[in-house]
């Protein structure tokens, strides 16, 4: 029963970030718009992104999440850690493609 539970969630995690691409590595610039809070990113996705050589990405105001993602995008800016973000892969190439998920990682790690 308990390895048919481990299967299962092992299966929902990674379904639920199936069609997504990642990036790992530091922030250069994060800043709020009128829509967006944009981040620019050391790691480069030209696939994706459009803009800053590939490097630029946004949270969208209207993500349910948008206070957590920035809170913790923040946190992860001015401690100097690395961020792994997640974007959708089905989204069309964009100046600042939109951000699903954040992930930041402990020092040393």
């Amino acid at each position: 029963m308990r390895t048919t539970i481990a299967v299962l969630t092992l299966l929902f995690v990674g379904s639920s970030y199936a069609g997504t691409i990642n990036l790992e590595g530091h922030l250069t610039y994060v800043y709020p718009t009128e829509t967006a809070f944009v981040i620019t990113y050391e790691t480069e996705s030209n696939a994706i992104s459009t803009c800053n050589g590939g490097k630029r990405f946004s949270i969208a105001l209207s993500h349910p999440n948008y206070d957590a993602l920035v809170s913790t995008v923040l946190a992860a800016h001015f401690a100097d850690r690395e961020v792994r973000i997640y974007v959708e892969d089905t989204q069309s190439p964009a100046c600042a493609p939109l951000i699903r998920d954040v992930l930041v990682r402990r020092a040393g790690t």
